[in-house]
């Protein structure tokens, strides 16, 4: 049988200081601050504890209830309250200028980055949260983004069931092409619509 020591050491290997698993914490290690929401009336109704520094926090709601505006001004807050630069991973790309000042954030520091695809974007926050000058990371919304690999596993399915005779579709997000699989008889054709309709033939099998 291995020691608590021995399998500690097995465990935190190849993890940042912070995400260790340790025995016997000091006082105070456990303790977590929190961020403003930058609404008193959210602060109060969360008791104070509305965003745990060093953690994630998930915000959810209707279509246009005002979660970007939220995250906005919590980003702000977070900036006063760490004097550290916030990132803003706008997958919608809808942050403008007109957001920055009317909820008056401080460009100083902040990052604006607009991207759509999922695996780039969690890259980037990996390495962008092991930056000690980072206050907090905003993923706006997370539906927004892609995944290319689930795509491509998406249309591979599509065409190892061609044979099975049926009618699907499938959009690329970056052609908007539509490309469609229909049984015909004993062979399946692909057509590509786009604003000029390809020949069929090119495609039949």
């Amino acid at each position: 049988m291995a020691t608590l020591e021995e399998v500690l050491k097995k465990i935190n290997k190849n993890k940042a200081e912070e995400d260790k698993i340790k025995a016997n914490p000091k006082k105070g290690e456990l303790t977590t601050d929190f961020s403003s929401t930058g609404s008193v009336y959210l602060d109060y109704i969360l008791e104070q504890k509305a965003i745990p520094l060093g953690r994630m926090t998930l915000m959810t709601g209707w279509e246009s209830s005002g979660k970007s505006s939220v995250a906005l001004i919590a980003a702000r807050e977070i900036q006063k309250k760490t004097d550290k630069t916030v990132v803003i991973m706008d997958g919608e790309h809808t942050v403008s200028d007109s957001h920055i000042d009317r909820f008056n954030l401080d460009r100083k520091k902040l990052i604006v980055y607009k991207e759509s695809n999922l695996e780039q974007m969690l890259d980037t926050t990996e390495a962008l949260s092991t930056a000690d000058d980072i206050g907090g990371i905003v993923i706006d919304s997370v539906k927004a983004f892609y995944s290319s690999a689930v795509e491509a596993k998406s249309a591979e399915d599509i065409l190892m069931k061609k044979d099975e005779g049926y009618l699907a579709w499938m959009t690329d997000p970056k052609t908007n092409f539509n490309f469609n699989w229909v049984r015909d008889g004993q062979k399946i054709k692909k057509a590509v619509y786009h604003q000029l309709k390809l020949p069929t033939e090119n495609y039949a099998n």
